[in-house]
């Protein structure tokens, strides 16, 4: 049982708290059990259970027995309980007559100190540690390919329903593609996306994430919805930053496949002024909605991309 509780540390801390705490609260009564048995069975070897029917004297060996107060077993699990959470006892204690008691003791005493020390040990680094989604943020389920300000432009919205700031916080972008090598294997690479701001964002209301599609965007070689639809990729977004309410470091992630981005799309606005109130309420029911919108033609030439609009 101590053993587990040694070996198994990090599977632990991947625990959730109800499953942790039944763990340690049932390694409590295991031990328990476990030298409240091998006690009893020293002193039923001592002859401490056997005692005339007349006078009520124990018959066993020696002059006295092995735990003074413990003539069955419900009074030798008291004992045990009485070993392992208290610092003195009362009317059940070990006595000088049987060594294998002492031992037994100890080794109780020893094993306390572990299972207390595993729990405080795994109780601090599970709240002291960062955890694996802190702060709640939201990602749109979907990425858009739209043009700001006459430049190709791949979107994303992200946002914290609850408002809660996250302290330097720094988005990446990274897309992941197969890459062939000289003798034909293929392996995994990614490459990071250059972003608006360079991914430092205030996140304190839901905010459109912009990677432009220029000649130094490894998107560039996907002019058109075809090409973007029929490649094989996919972007992984993560945000890294201090959680205001612990200062510890969070983070959330979530990825786009080609399927999960739409050309010719763009986030509609959901941040509106209430001049009633005085105040801007975000519309949370249309975190996801896009809207169609005219893409230009794109043709290329020898030194840069000219762009005419549909009619």
């Amino acid at each position: 049982m101590v053993f587990l509780l040694s070996s198994q540390y990090g599977s632990q801390m991947e625990l959730e708290w109800k499953y942790m705490l039944t763990l340690f609260l049932g390694s409590y009564f295991l031990s328990w059990l476990l030298f409240a048995a091998l006690c009893y069975v020293v002193a039923y070897s001592h002859g401490d259970f056997i005692f005339d029917p007349v006078s009520g004297e124990r018959m066993g060996e020696g002059e006295d027995p092995c735990i003074f107060g413990v003539g069955n077993w419900v009074a030798m699990l008291i004992y045990s309980v009485e070993t392992q959470t208290t610092l003195g006892f009362g009317e059940k204690y070990a006595s000088e007559e049987c060594p294998e008691t002492i031992f037994l003791f100890v080794m109780q005493m020893m094993s306390a100190a572990l299972i207390e020390g595993c729990i405080v040990s795994v109780i601090y680094a599970k709240t002291a540690r960062p955890a694996r989604q802190l702060t709640k943020l939201k990602f749109s389920d979907k990425a858009v390919i739209c043009y700001r300000d006459g430049r190709l432009c791949l979107l994303f919205r992200v946002c914290d329903p609850r408002e809660q700031q996250s302290i330097e916080s720094k988005i990446r972008v990274y897309m992941i593609v197969d890459k062939r090598t000289r003798e034909g294997e293929f392996v995994k690479t990614h490459v990071e996306l250059k972003l608006e701001g360079n991914g430092e964002q205030i996140i304190l209301w839901p905010d459109v994430v912009c990677h432009v599609i220029d000649e130094s965007s490894p998107l560039f070689q996907f002019t058109t919805a075809k090409l973007f639809n029929a490649a094989q990729y996919e972007l992984y977004v993560s945000i890294v930053g201090t959680s205001p309410a612990t200062g510890q470091m969070t983070e959330a992630k979530t990825s786009y496949l080609p399927r999960e981005i739409f050309w010719g799309q763009r986030f509609v606005n959901i941040i509106h002024y209430d001049a009633q109130n005085e105040r801007y309420i975000v519309d949370y029911e249309n975190f996801n909605r896009t809207i169609s919108v005219d893409m230009p033609m794109m043709q290329r030439t020898s030194d840069y991309l000219k762009l005419e609009y549909r009619k």
